[in-house]
């Protein structure tokens, strides 16, 4: 799939980004769905559907991340209006919840590669998530080697402070030389504040979907991909590296201004 994805991310026009980030959105929030309806809520799926699909699509034509988010929030008011009170509080919490933790990431990622060079901003994130899983899987396997420290037992027991530790290092490099050679302009600082906050907001994200699943006592979201879990499984450390990166570079864009 990988070149499919950067071939999308690097030669597509914003209208085929924006309709590929959302099909992938809505695949993955029907994941999340199912965990939610694991821990006995009742989130509308047909609403959540609609509300992912047009937060990413609203990103491709460049609308703002607030008018989006201002949708989610009238769309949340609906719910509440409209629903059985006895389960109103838990299944529009669960709907739209779901519409942030999974669309908005999304289209926070269809946002930066209309940006200024955005295509190698979109690139950088992938990239540094991809790095970043595998450096923690090696660092873990060798230097943490029958779970010397563990990072979170009662969440994720094979994960380790070696692997994390190790996935760190190896990010802020890459992500050093990467933006080096792309993004001369930046600072090193500015450079190694963005690496390093991208991976552990991605490891974060691991952790955070993680444990969803152990909550309602499942070891993957999905089936989709073969030996990989599900959609969900795949791009949770995405969903929250996303916005970091979506951040710093609003951040760093302020202060040069």
């Amino acid at each position: 799939m990988v070149p499919v994805v950067l071939a999308i991310v690097i030669f597509a026009p914003p209208w085929l980004l924006g309709i590929a980030a959302a099909a992938l959105a809505v695949g993955t929030l029907r994941e999340y769905l199912d965990i939610a309806e694991k821990a006995d809520l009742a989130p509308l799926r047909r609403p959540a559907y609609a509300m992912a699909a047009l937060v990413v699509m609203l990103a491709a034509f460049q609308r703002t991340i607030a008018l989006e988010a201002l949708f989610v929030a009238v769309a949340f008011v609906i719910l509440m209006m409209t629903r059985d009170l006895a389960v109103t509080a838990a299944g529009a919490a669960s709907t739209v919840f779901g519409v942030l933790y999974v669309a908005l990431p999304f289209a926070m990622l269809v946002e930066l590669r209309q940006s200024p060079r955005g295509q190698w901003l979109t690139l950088y994130v992938l990239l540094m998530i991809w790095i970043g899983d595998t450096a923690a899987y090696y660092g873990g396997r060798f230097l943490g080697r029958g779970g010397r420290h563990k990072l979170a037992p009662r969440i994720s027991p094979g994960k380790t402070w070696e692997g994390t530790i190790t996935s760190l290092v190896v990010v802020t490099a890459a992500g050093y030389f990467y933006m080096k050679y792309l993004f001369p302009e930046l600072s090193v600082a500015a450079s190694i504040f963005i690496a390093v906050t991208v991976n552990v907001a991605g490891q974060a994200g691991d952790l955070a979907e993680s444990a969803l699943k152990r909550g309602v006592g499942v070891k993957d979201s999905g089936t989709l991909l073969p030996g990989h879990g599900g959609l969900l499984d795949r791009v949770d450390a995405l969903l929250f590296a996303i916005p970091a990166l979506w951040y710093d570079i609003k951040v760093i864009n302020f202060l040069h201004r």
